[in-house]
């Protein structure tokens, strides 16, 4: 009698307690870098081809750090783009060398840090064949032109593989070490057939850079997390 009562209770407690889901952010700081370095220049990333443009990068990255704030304060004072351009256009640095001058470049600035880097993108193509229903003959309906005869066809479709790779350095100017560098890779399959709405290459190596930035700037400045939980009532 007594365990059949506990049984009881427990089916009561469970029906009775629901649970409440809670969502929130919080600012965390920033993953792996955690140093003193605040005056930073963000330099156009070396490219392995021309699906990427190095400039647009660093632009991207600039924006992201701009925004990162720490109890309200900025995290980082940027060096401004227009002063960089005109000390790469001064100095005439091409931008295939400026990771073995980032300490002059830095320098020259008056930076504390200099971020460089490298990216590069990768897109394979596999086609292959689907068979598919194709519409020969519709119904004569006002509003909803509803197939009336299909004949099977084959499609031809694609298989897109894409790979961004990212390798953001953070050089401390003052001693000309690196402090943070990571290889940060993202990959995507994405497949459609001919016909069908589907992204364009562009947008899915877009995608994956945007991914890779968002990572690098988690590893090195505080950023927004979302929170969840569960409570009962």
């Amino acid at each position: 009698m007594k365990k059949f009562f506990i049984v009881l209770l427990a089916i009561f407690f469970t029906f009775s307690c629901s649970k409440t889901k809670k969502i929130y952010t919080q600012v965390e700081l920033p993953r792996e870098y955690k140093g003193n370095i605040k005056k930073i220049a963000v330099l156009p990333f070396e490219t392995g081809n021309k699906k990427i443009n190095g400039r647009e990068i660093a632009l991207e990255i600039e924006s992201y750090l701009a925004s990162a704030k720490l109890n309200g304060k900025p995290y980082y004072d940027l060096v401004s783009r227009s002063d960089i351009d005109k000390v790469l256009k001064e100095q005439k640095f091409s931008y295939s060398g400026l990771t073995e001058k980032t300490v002059e470049i830095g320098k020259i600035l008056n930076a504390e840090g200099i971020i460089v880097g490298y990216a590069s993108a990768e897109v394979n193509d596999s086609s292959f064949y689907e068979d598919k229903d194709r519409c020969i003959e519709k119904e004569s309906i006002v509003l909803f032109k509803k197939c009336k005869r299909y004949v099977p066809t084959k499609v031809r479709c694609h298989k897109i593989y894409a790979t961004f790779t990212l390798i953001p350095k953070l050089i401390d100017v003052t001693s000309g070490k690196i402090v943070y560098s990571k290889k940060i890779e993202k990959k995507d399959d994405y497949e459609y057939c001919e016909g069908e709405p589907h992204k364009s290459t562009k947008e899915i190596i877009d995608e994956l850079k945007d991914e890779a930035i968002e990572e690098f700037i988690k590893d090195i400045a505080p950023h927004e997390a979302i929170i969840f939980t569960e409570y009962l009532n």
